[in-house]
């Protein structure tokens, strides 16, 4: 449990240097099978973090393969969501 409450502080961080450690840190875990880090990914990370955004991606990337159907299901629809911000940032700028 004080792993747990350790990853919550440094995913809560105001520094972005801390945000992307604690991804980093999820994927080189040992203690949790790559199920259980999608699982935390998607339900503790925030993947509109912009400072993390390179350590959060590439944590999908890596697990992705090994995701369950539900899992690969919900990533995909949060990455649209993303993709979806991200067009109307553009487009804005854009203006």
């Amino acid at each position: 449990m004080e792993i747990k409450r350790w990853y919550n502080k440094l995913l809560k961080s105001d520094s972005p240097l801390l945000r992307r450690l604690a991804v980093h840190a999820l994927f080189v875990r040992v203690d949790l099978a790559d199920e259980e880090k999608i699982d935390f990914l998607l339900s503790s990370i925030d993947i509109f973090d912009n400072a993390a955004h390179h350590e959060i991606f590439r944590l999908i990337h890596m697990l992705y393969p090994k995701a369950s159907e539900k899992q690969r299901k919900k990533i995909i629809e949060i990455i649209l969501v993303y993709t979806n911000i991200m067009m109307k940032v553009i487009k804005k700028k854009q203006k």
